[in-house]
């Protein structure tokens, strides 16, 4: 068998995922392009082709005298297809409203760290784009941009050193946790078990029709899930009947529904430690076998209306994923209200609250960081915080072993 050329690249298949691997490395920096699932090792052929020529042009000695703005123009298609979707979508976001504005017209090798840092601190005292000085969390967002650009060009030879590395993160404000105590969860379930809530802020009632049943029914058992589970939204919105193992009462969290300017997609989730098993009790179980079959009724009414053909658990009234913003606005921010939950309760905050409620009847941490997918205990130490009786509850404990 013929040694591929330097710079080749090589394939692999990622059985898990049921797609190919395109991998590549060039200047010493490794680049990986992943396959659509199900698809053959030759659809990834025209993207391979983008990527070579992109990374052959990166050796340009014309490059040496590139700008921000063209350097921008040249490293998002080179880095689109090695990260997720959402991950360019923020890439691009930052380089159009901030760096391309502000440091478009600079050559990239005259940039230093105090240029960079002076642009960063600005960011949080000017107004952005949308009319009001930006959060630290999204002016270290714009940093780290700028420092994924930068490394492809010290690795092309464009500069030395990266100076954005250089640069100092802004100190961004604690926000408070939200954790809903196990009587608002309750409140909440039951609010979401009936039909009035759905009239918050409506000037007239309405009458519902099988397909708007079917969405508050689905929001129902999703909630269930979201409590019982303390998954991600993504997490929640992206399970397949598939990953349920009703015999052993365990989900298999593998995929992730994101938003993404391709549109709504599946993809895997947020961390490698994100997929996971999480076991859960048998009343949780019951319940999705309710809405399976809730379900399965639905779909065989309408026929082809109701497709899922990723087999999703929940999904819109005509079996497509479900659109977070349209769950936002349609039922969430209803029930919230009906609930009286408090006014910057998320849905993620159903996740604090599992995990609160978990240690505070003495779950270990361990499993808790388990079950919520953290990629270290360290992320799930913040709960601690939020258990006032901890301290109190030791000192008991303690005393329960009357040593003296």
């Amino acid at each position: 068998m013929a040694r591929r050329a330097k710079g080749e690249g090589s394939f692999a298949y990622d059985e898990q995922n049921d797609r190919w691997v395109f991998r590549v490395t060039h200047n010493g920096k490794p680049y990986k392009l992943y396959g659509a699932k199900g698809a053959s090792k030759k659809a990834l052929q025209p993207r391979i082709q983008a990527l070579q020529q992109t990374l052959a042009e990166l050796d340009l000695p014309y490059l040496l005298k590139v700008t921000v703005g063209e350097w921008v123009a040249r490293w998002l298609p080179m880095v689109k297809p090695t990260v997720k979707i959402r991950t360019y979508d923020y890439y691009f976001k930052f380089c159009k409203n901030y760096i391309i504005p502000k440091l478009g017209t600079v050559k990239v090798k005259e940039l230093t760290v105090v240029q960079l840092q002076e642009f960063l601190n600005l960011l949080a005292s000017e107004n952005g784009v949308k009319g009001k000085p930006l959060a630290p969390s999204t002016v270290n967002g714009i940093r780290r941009t700028l420092i994924n650009m930068l490394t492809v060009a010290v690795d092309s030879k464009i500069i030395a050193n990266n100076p954005a590395k250089k640069t100092k993160t802004l100190l961004a404000e604690e926000k408070e946790i939200i954790a809903l105590s196990v009587e608002q969860l309750r409140k909440l379930l039951e609010i979401a078990g009936t039909k009035e809530y759905i009239y918050v802020g409506c000037k007239q009632l309405y009458e519902e029709d099988d397909g708007m049943k079917y969405l508050r029914w689905c929001t129902y058992y999703l909630l269930i899930l979201a409590v019982a589970t303390g998954m991600r939204q993504g997490e929640v919105f992206g399970l397949a009947w598939d990953n349920i193992d009703f015999e052993n009462s365990m989900l298999i969290v593998k995929q992730n529904l994101q938003y993404s300017s391709e549109g709504l997609n599946l993809d895997s989730p947020k961390t490698k430690g994100s997929k996971r098993k999480i076991k859960v009790d048998d009343a949780t179980i019951a319940k999705l076998r309710e809405w399976k079959q809730y379900q399965q009724d639905y779909a065989a009414s309408i026929g082809d209306l109701f497709p899922n053909d990723e087999n999703l658990v929940f999904t819109n009234s005509f079996g497509k994923p479900l659109s977070a913003s349209n769950f936002r606005r349609g039922y969430w921010r209803k029930l919230s209200l009906a609930a009286e939950l408090p006014e910057d309760c998320t849905f993620h905050c159903l996740r604090h609250s599992h995990a609160t409620n978990l240690l505070r009847n003495g779950v270990d941490i361990r499993t808790v960081s388990h079950r919520l997918g953290h990629a270290s205990m360290q992320t799930t130490m913040i709960y601690l915080d939020l258990l006032p009786d901890s301290q109190e509850l030791a000192a008991e404990k303690f005393a329960e072993l009357k040593l003296f």
